[in-house]
């Protein structure tokens, strides 16, 4: 990995971990704001909006393909892409009510703020793919840095009103539905403005609607596999163990995501050479990134390894303390999910077949979900954190293997890391204490 790779990397993974930052201390405010049975709701309800983000984003996907594999003619593709996008969100947010509606038995009145909260969220995830697609990660890593500091912000005011206790889970919502608003608003101000003037028009075009639809149905439904392949032990552990349980695994969830920021970082800032007409470059990247997405989450897992046993009821409070088991278990998998998330890329981005992820997702998902069958009810959380891990791990083999074949490579190369791999970050930590060093 070059210098400058690396360092851009650095930068995009404090934003990221800024953003996980973030995202931790709304989880703290919320799970000392309401009791375990609340936060379970609204952690239910954001499962819901996350899991429609994730299909729409697949349409999203198509966009900033579109412009990293040509220079000539964004303009234009935008302004074809703006009509589906936008009136795609506005369908989703009816579907998702029109089913909510139509599920048997009783359900929170609380997921019903899912369906506003949807719509904004499929603007902030369109403003990133178009942000992602012209390689502006300056205002990416922003945008996407806006919702959980606009909550955190929000969500600490209206805390702090008088009667906030009475009213607490109607003020989560609140805060919660206003930072998706304000991130749509200035994601796709800046999307727009990255990309020139008239942007923002709407001129559609039935070939860009066919390949939209063709790729974008494929994506989607890859990326709600992979999604439901990461929520499946958490969506077990409620239906076989109650919200209560569910809640203390939710911060086991909450706390390993940080390490799922690095191969979202390097990704980001190699998806020009990922997504462009060059497939060696792109065989090379992949293999690159994957050895530092091992090198980089197995480091930080160590470090959570540490902390995890005393952070988590220092900062959650004594009464989360079953989470910690289930945390540290999760670890090894997370690392070997976030390898796997790098190589999924390839076929999605590089190769234009989505389908491919769908597979290797669906491989993983079905272990994951038999193996909470038989854990959860022997060893409760413990037993669907080990569950999740187990298939993280054969999902990762999966697309090892798979990512040799298809390219006629060698496999070690994805994972094997050597002193080159190591040199950037040795480079890195020099700078940082020279430039630490009163005496430099």
């Amino acid at each position: 990995m070059h210098m400058r790779t690396s360092s851009l990397t650095a930068r995009t993974f404090v934003y990221k971990l800024t953003v996980s930052v973030l995202a931790f201390a709304g989880s703290v405010l919320t799970a000392r704001a309401l009791g375990k049975a609340e936060r379970g709701d609204f952690q239910l309800t954001t499962t819901i909006v996350l899991l429609g983000q994730t299909w729409m984003n697949g349409f999203a996907t198509y966009q900033a393909r579109g412009l990293a594999k040509q220079r000539d003619g964004r303009l234009a593709l935008v302004q074809a892409a703006n009509p589906p996008m936008l009136l795609l969100s506005l369908c989703a947010v009816c579907l998702l009510s029109v089913g909510l509606a139509a599920l048997p038995g009783p359900l929170p009145t609380s997921v019903y703020w899912a369906a506003p909260a949807l719509a904004f969220s499929a603007l902030v995830g369109y403003s990133n793919s178009l942000l992602q697609g012209v390689s502006s990660l300056a205002w990416l890593n922003r945008i996407n840095s806006a919702q959980p500091l606009g909550f955190l912000l929000l969500y600490a005011l209206a805390l702090a009103s008088p009667g906030a206790h009475t009213h607490a889970l109607l003020l989560t919502y609140a805060a919660w539905l206003a930072s998706w608003a304000a991130a749509a608003l200035i994601g796709l101000r800046a999307a727009y403005r990255q990309l020139g003037p008239g942007a923002w028009r709407w001129r559609p075009s039935r070939s860009h609607i066919r390949g939209l639809l063709r790729f974008g149905a494929w994506q989607s439904s890859a990326n709600l596999v992979n999604y439901a392949n990461y929520r499946a032990d958490f969506w077990m552990v409620i239906a076989l163990v109650g919200p209560s349980a569910a809640s203390d695994y939710a911060i086991s969830l909450t706390a390993g995501e940080v390490l799922l920021q690095v191969s979202t970082s390097l990704v980001q800032v190699v998806y020009q050479r990922l997504a462009g007409l060059d497939r060696a470059d792109a065989v090379a990247v992949v293999e690159t990134s994957s050895r530092h997405t091992l090198l980089a989450a197995g480091a930080a897992a160590l470090c959570l390894a540490v902390v995890y046993p005393w952070f988590i009821p220092a900062v959650f409070g004594h009464r989360y303390e079953d989470a910690v088991l289930p945390a540290l278990l999760l670890l090894p998998g997370l690392v070997a999910k976030a390898a796997s998330n790098v190589i999924v890329q390839f076929p999605i981005h590089q190769l234009g077949h989505p389908r491919t992820a769908v597979w290797m997702n669906s491989l993983s998902l079905l272990t994951n979900l038999a193996c909470c069958g038989l854990g959860i009810p022997v060893a409760g959380l413990p037993g669907a954190a080990c569950a999740s891990t187990l298939s993280y791990l054969l999902a990762y083999g999966v697309c090892v293997r798979w990512f040799g074949r298809v390219n006629q490579s060698n496999p070690r190369h994805l994972y094997w890391i050597t002193a080159a791999d190591i040199a950037p970050y040795l480079h890195l930590l020099q700078q940082v204490r020279k430039s630490s060093d009163p005496r430099s």
